[in-house]
């Protein structure tokens, strides 16, 4: 057990990996916000037009949008490509994978 305290205190709460997550939370999801926003299916999420007919930063409604991916089937169902958890796991492989992809691409190229 004190092998396990050691091996979670020791590497996955420093300030580096705390600062990375931080990082690729707020890329993953500004790029989530940018993809709802010009979507075909959805847009106008994220910048609408308010009472006075100007358009407004509306955070509120993509915060909404996020707690559906938590709480509707249906966005398991029928949008899935919308869908928060999604994306963020998405991100999070692409980020963690593509440079063994590309470091094998890379072989290939100079030794083909």
């Amino acid at each position: 057990m004190n092998f396990i305290n050691e091996y979670l205190t020791k590497r996955i709460f420093t300030i580096n990996n705390i600062s990375k997550f931080m990082i690729h939370g707020l890329i993953s999801t500004t790029l989530y916000a940018l993809w709802l926003e010009y979507h075909p299916k959805m847009g106008n999420v994220i910048f609408r037009k308010d009472s006075t007919g100007t358009k407004r930063f509306m955070y509120k409604s993509l915060i909404q949008f996020i707690k559906l991916s938590f709480s509707q089937l249906y966005m398991w169902t029928h949008l899935i490509d919308l869908n928060y958890i999604v994306f963020v796991s998405g991100y999070y492989l692409v980020t963690k994978y593509s440079h063994k992809f590309f470091e094998r691409f890379a072989y290939k190229l100079t030794f083909s």
